[in-house]
């Protein structure tokens, strides 16, 4: 059975290697043909693709090539206006735009200038109204003996960057005018906005019904219709008529209707135009070619190619069956585990603990699982392809943790023979401070299983399933339902053995994204940019408490982490408990750290090979988005629109594991802390209870709370990695200030010990949410942590003095 799940793994990699579907290798060779064109001595038609290449992505790229346009036709008339533009449209800021345009008015208010006209159709095309760069001779020209002056000006008057301020009345008479040139150009401009109201695309449908199929006007009037129409029967209908009218049309109307029909197509096609596209791509015209001109032939392949890869980034790409096979497969594998391990709990502590004998690597790869959520499954890519490599820097952190917890923590918890690790705080310090403890671990905890279930949902699923907005919480109640049935029935060994499982197939899921991205850019080393990509910050090495991120913040944010998460949060002291001896408890540690050094280089690489399938296929992009700004999600959306069928459903497998391995957890820990701080501390009815069930029945009620909790988690703003450290990490740092105090310090007092956690919340919520002292995100923890420790050491000592003093006193 294995041999031959690993030979159908195998066919699934080589046929994603070799057979690559029909629809990429059409978009890969429009996008090498604009390249070609963009880099070719054609002029008006190397413009048009240029543009063409920014609305996909390209914009570096073109404004580099451009920029050496401008330096050797800055004084070629007609071209230059068209370089001008391109190099507005392609800046990388808006003072550097505006200085573009500067140039493109400073020839239009020219009066001897022969290049007037084609600045003020760029101008109109660049949304500047002419009556703001030259009012009196706006106004003279829009009297004018040159009717086509006359009209792009009228048309240049009607435009704003505002587009509740574009005059569509006036653009609508153009399109009403007895002028052919008028009409034509009117409806040309229609097609340059966004919206149109009602009333107006009633009219211009209308026009475009009544026009005849021999105007000069028909196809722009089309275009304009096609483009704003929300009637989707209609729109084919133009889009039919468009193609069917191209044979009949005269000579000087030939090419307008190819270039016209393709771009049209461009922005309300579907995969159903691909075939008329692809024919015009691959010169098989629908007309003799002897009836085009060769630039005329180039400008209309150049529009098919951008047709193409417009329509190839609107494609709707789903899952198959077999990546559905796989999730279901997957799903009742985990509840097939619950339900074996059901049958084996023979009490609580079985169910809590596993009996304390559990291997601990096992335990180990269960305590990498419970902490590797999809939330830092999905950040890490996403900081990689937005931010960069520093983060990772932290891995540098990692041997220092190793000996702290492993040495100075673990050992002393080891030593108190408990089920919940708050039961110490009882012990060494008093009551009041294990409630407080309580509080703080189900608060950090319930919003750390919400906003699991949230990302999973909202960043993962809803790229990936392309879930709709209103099924988010059946999504959100599907997941968790599945992860309460089998954390329920198995306990901490079904928890274990699920982790250990799910591990597996997050690794696999990385070193198969790595694998495949190489494969389909090159080669394994082209994921690896050869320049630092221009979004990516400089990178900063010294503590820099203004600094979003430099690598000694990093590395102290996630050291701090580490050691008040390993040192304080019942997931992990309970796989501590959960092994015999200190020795294997160490042990367990050391291997979630080695496997999470591992599994956090291979996201690393994973941000790279994404960033670099993207960069090298901007196209792929959700219309609209760049890199920077869909960072988050673009992990998920090559998971579908860059995996073979199989593969796709094992990688989503693993993203689900990331969340159902920490939700498991988090329900099992939760479950612990409530059954043994609370009912069994504070219950009087001790016998006739069994709490095995009653753990059972806690573990279902805090899933539906978190299911309740994860809708809220949404209202946080910020990237995933900094929802992470603001909602989740609040209470992180305050909760080992309480261990802290318990375990070190020999003096510690209740009074003080509650004013530290107290004012360590404080210090957190006013960084976190206020950016007190100017302190960013990663200084949540440090400073908590550290202001948490020193009042509470400073209240505690105060009350020790004060105590003796009044003990000498009364005495």
């Amino acid at each position: 059975m294995k041999l031959k799940i690993f030979s159908l793994l195998i066919i699934l990699l080589a046929s994603s290697c070799t057979h690559q579907n029909e629809q990429d290798k059409l978009a890969e060779e429009a996008q090498t043909f604009l390249f070609n064109v963009l880099e070719s001595n054609y002029k008006w038609e190397k413009v048009h693709a240029a543009e063409g290449l920014i609305d996909l992505g390209y914009s570096d790229a073109v404004r580099n090539q451009f920029i050496k346009e401008h330096e050797s036709y800055a004084n070629t008339s007609q071209y230059r206006v068209g370089i001008l533009r391109v190099l507005a449209r392609s800046s990388r800021s808006e003072s550097e735009k505006a200085a573009w345009i500067d140039e493109i008015a400073t020839i239009y208010k020219d009066t001897t200038n022969a290049d007037r006209l084609h600045a003020s159709e760029t101008l109109a095309k660049l949304n500047i109204n002419l009556k703001k760069i030259d009012y009196e001779r706006t106004i003279s020209d829009l009297i004018s003996k040159d009717t086509l002056l006359r009209a792009i000006v009228t048309w240049a008057c009607c435009v704003s960057n505002h587009p509740d301020s574009i005059n569509f009345e006036g653009l609508i008479s153009m399109v009403k005018s007895t002028n052919e040139t008028m009409r034509r150009t009117g409806a040309y401009a229609l097609g340059f906005c966004d919206s149109l109201a009602s009333p107006y695309l009633d009219i211009i449908v209308q026009k475009a019904l009544d026009e005849p199929a021999d105007s000069n006007v028909w196809f722009y009037l089309l275009k304009a219709a096609s483009f704003h129409t929300n009637d989707d029967a209609l729109r084919v209908m133009f889009l039919e008529r468009m193609k069917e009218a191209i044979p009949h049309q005269s000579f000087s109307h030939l090419e307008d209707a190819l270039y016209v029909t393709c771009m049209t197509m461009a922005e309300k096609g579907t995969c159903e135009d691909l075939p008329f596209l692809e024919e015009i791509f691959s010169g098989n015209f629908p007309v003799a070619d002897s009836l085009l001109t060769t630039e005329g032939i180039n400008d209309i392949k150049a529009a098919s190619a951008y047709s193409i890869l417009k329509i190839h980034q609107r494609k709707d790409k789903k899952m198959a069956f077999p990546d559905w096979f796989i999730l279901g497969a997957y799903g009742l594998l985990m509840l097939g585990i619950g339900y074996y391990y059901s049958k084996r709990n023979k009490n609580a502590e079985d169910y809590h603990l596993g009996g304390r004998t559990m291997n601990p690597v096992m335990v180990g790869l269960s305590l990498f699982a419970t902490l590797m959520s999809t939330l830092t499954y999905l950040s890490y890519p996403g900081e990689m392809i937005k931010y960069g490599p520093v983060i990772f820097a932290s891995l540098a952190s990692f041997p220092l943790v190793y000996l702290i917890v492993g040495w100075l923590i673990i050992p002393r918890f080891m030593k108190m023979k408990v089920t919940s690790a708050y039961e110490i705080l009882e012990i060494k310090i008093g009551p009041r401070v294990r409630i407080m403890a309580i509080f703080f671990f189900l608060s950090l905890r319930l919003l750390w299983m919400a906003t699991i279930i949230y990302a999973t949902v909202d960043t993962a699923m809803v790229s990936i399933f392309g879930i709709q907005d209103g099924y988010i919480p059946l999504a959100c109640i599907i997941l968790t339902l599945i992860t309460i049935v089998y954390t329920s029935m198995g306990g901490f060994k079904a928890v274990v053995i699920t982790d250990v499982l799910q591990t597996g197939i997050m690794i696999l899921a990385a070193l198969l994204t790595i694998f495949l991205v190489a494969a389909q850019i090159g080669s394994f080393s082209d994921i690896f940019p050869e320049k630092i990509p221009s979004h990516w910050d400089s990178i900063t090495w010294g503590f820099d408490a203004t600094q979003r991120m430099s690598v000694s913040n990093a590395i102290l944010s996630i050291f701090v982490w580490y050691i008040c998460t390993a040192g304080s949060d019942q997931m992990a002291i309970q796989r501590y408990f959960a092994t015999k001896d200190v020795q294997s408890a160490r042990k367990t540690f050391g291997i979630s750290l080695i496997t999470n050094f591992l599994v956090q280089v291979l996201l690393a690489l994973v941000g790279l090979a994404v960033l670099a399938y993207f960069t090298q296929r901007p196209y792929e992009l959700p219309a609209g988005e760049t890199i920077f700004s869909s960072a988050d999600s673009l992990f998920p959306r090559y998971i579908v629109i860059g995996l073979p069928v199989g593969i796709t459903g094992l990688v989503v497998a693993g993203l689900l594991s990331s969340a159902m391995s920490s939700l498991s957890s988090g329900l099992n820990s939760t479950s612990t802390v409530i059954s043994e701080d609370i009912i069994k501390r504070f219950s009087t009815k001790k016998k006739d209870v069994n709490y095995l069930n009653q753990a059972r029945i806690i573990s279902v009620i805090i899933g539906v709370i978190v299911t309740l909790l994860c809708l809220l988690v949404g209202y946080v703003q910020g990237n995933l990695l900094e929802i992470v450290i603001k909602v989740v990490n609040l209470f992180v740092a305050p909760l080992f200030v309480l261990f802290f105090m318990a375990l070190f310090i020999p003096f510690s007092t209740q009074t003080g010990t509650i004013i530290g956690g107290i004012l360590s919340v404080v210090v957190a919520v006013s960084i976190a949410f206020f950016e007190a002292f100017g302190l960013k995100v990663l200084w949540i923890m440090p400073m908590a942590f550290t202001a948490g420790i020193l009042f509470a050491m400073v209240f505690s000592a105060g009350e020790t003095y004060l105590k003796s003093n009044l003990n000498k006193y009364n005495k």
